[in-house]
């Protein structure tokens, strides 16, 4: 009768143990999806951010290139306005000095001073 209780405590004992470990399993198993459900969570943010970051690098891209865009087509605006205005003072100078050999012939021929041509 004794070996029997020994028994019954045994097989008690043992079914406990048994429920303890299955308890103890399942609280690893939710552990387990909890963490990986935050290994996702992360990683999702992770893809987030980098798709966020390239965004942003993608916008100040293209800013720069309107930049770069509008600061030539302004250099090419001041380059011809300059040229423009070269022409116009070289065509000033060619009609300065042909004013001046005019006048400078004109005294020579004469032998009286002329009033200087007015630009």
């Amino acid at each position: 009768k004794m070996a029997q209780e020994v028994l019954e405590t045994v097989k008690k004992d043992l079914e406990k143990a048994r429920l303890k470990t299955s308890r103890a399993q399942r609280s690893l198993q939710e552990f387990e999806q909890r963490r990986e459900h935050l290994d996702f969570m992360v990683h999702r943010a992770e893809l987030e951010r980098d798709q966020t970051k390239d965004k942003f690098e993608s916008i100040k891209y293209v800013e720069t290139c309107q930049l770069v865009a509008n600061l030539t087509l302004h250099l090419k605006q001041s380059e011809e306005k300059a040229q423009k205005l070269a022409d116009e003072l070289e065509e000033l100078q060619v009609k300065y000095d042909r004013e001046k050999n005019d006048f400078d012939m004109s005294e020579l021929a004469t032998g009286a001073p002329v009033a200087p041509p007015q630009v």
